[in-house]
């Protein structure tokens, strides 16, 4: 196949994303109608990587991660993936990840967009002032990250 083969009528991928909520926010205050036992890492990561299986996806992008380590290990490792981390700029640590399948995928950019934040966004996207998003609550106006990653079929 090689190359030709992502031009081939009909080359499909599966891609997934999904905020797995890091560690460090998953507490009762914030989550209110969780139990403590589901808000627990060991109960949570079964259950991801479970998910994570299932939906067996060419491409990943996961938010809110902050188990940075076990999660890149886990992904390279049982499935097979190539792993590329963008921290979050905060006291907390947690990061974006993508994760794209090795055989089917060559990395070929990554470029890191740090530090963006909500209000100054805001302010680019010159929303009025009436438009939902300027009502979003001040706890999301805060240091966040984003990633654009270019890739080709292997």
């Amino acid at each position: 196949y090689g190359q030709n083969r992502c031009l081939m009528k009909g080359f499909r991928f599966r891609i997934a994303s999904w905020n797995i909520l890091a560690d460090c926010y998953a507490n009762q205050s914030s989550f209110k109608s969780c139990s403590i036992s589901s808000l627990k890492w060991e109960t949570r990561w079964n259950k991801i990587k479970s998910e994570l299986i299932d939906l067996n996806a060419d491409v990943l992008c996961l938010q809110e991660v902050d188990r940075i380590e076990q999660i890149s290990n886990f992904l390279s490792q049982e499935l097979h993936m190539k792993v590329i981390v963008t921290k979050r700029p905060n006291p907390k640590n947690d990061a974006l990840l993508f994760a794209y399948s090795s055989t089917r995928f060559a990395h070929l950019s990554l470029v890191n967009v740090n530090e963006i934040q909500l209000d100054k966004l805001l302010d680019i996207l010159s929303l009025p002032e009436s438009h939902p998003v300027n009502s979003f609550p001040t706890r999301f106006i805060r240091s966040n990250v984003s990633q654009a990653v270019t890739f080709r079929c292997s």
